[in-house]
């Protein structure tokens, strides 16, 4: 099946802060050959390499965050792209139980992100290619057996006449063709 969605995601603060996150952006690939250009032209044309939200102190920096939200919000009016963004607090009740493995806790919540995403928020038995910022504590493998399993639905068919009995059907809301890390300076969407 060939692929129509792309998302590019990464984290902040995973393992400093109170309040973590993750973001992912996700759009239609048709779109990319224009979109990523403007992205890049936004950075570079502002003097930076790479454009990091947690450096958002200096005069170019800004410049560059101005840029890449008009850019980001004439597509998302366009309906052609979406951010979406999870935040968790450690310090919650769901989050402090004794021996709390903040690796694993980082997987989950990429794995509860990418699902209410990709199922809910894109036409259904979309194909996608997600390409997240490295990150050697994550386990996309993992991530993503999960992800082709709660992609999996069942629909029950109403009987047609009297005598007919109910079907029930299997079928996938979305499919994950390939998880594929990339670096954030070589990629401007992540």
């Amino acid at each position: 099946m060939e692929i129509s969605y792309h998302a590019y995601s990464d984290e902040s603060y995973f393992t400093v802060s109170r309040y973590r996150s993750i973001s992912v952006v996700t759009l239609s690939k048709q779109i990319l050959p224009q979109i990523n250009p403007e992205v890049l032209s936004a950075i570079v044309d502002s003097g930076l390499k790479e454009f990091k939200w947690q450096k958002l102190r200096q005069a170019r920096e800004r410049f560059a965050a101005i840029k890449m939200i008009d850019i980001v919000v004439k597509w998302i009016i366009a309906k052609e792209l979406r951010v979406d963004t999870i935040i968790w607090d450690i310090t919650d009740s769901r989050h402090q139980v004794l021996g709390r493995d903040d690796n694993a806790n980082l997987q989950r919540m990429y794995f509860f992100l990418f699902r209410n995403v990709l199922q809910k928020r894109w036409p259904t038995d979309s194909s996608w290619e997600l390409f997240p910022d490295e990150n050697s504590i994550i386990d996309w493998d993992s991530v993503q057996e999960n992800l082709d399993v709660s992609g999996l639905n069942i629909k029950v068919q109403p009987k047609l006449s009297p005598e007919s009995t109910f079907r029930m059907v299997l079928f996938r809301e979305f499919r994950i063709q390939s998880i594929n890390e990339v670096h954030s300076e070589e990629s401007p969407l992540c």
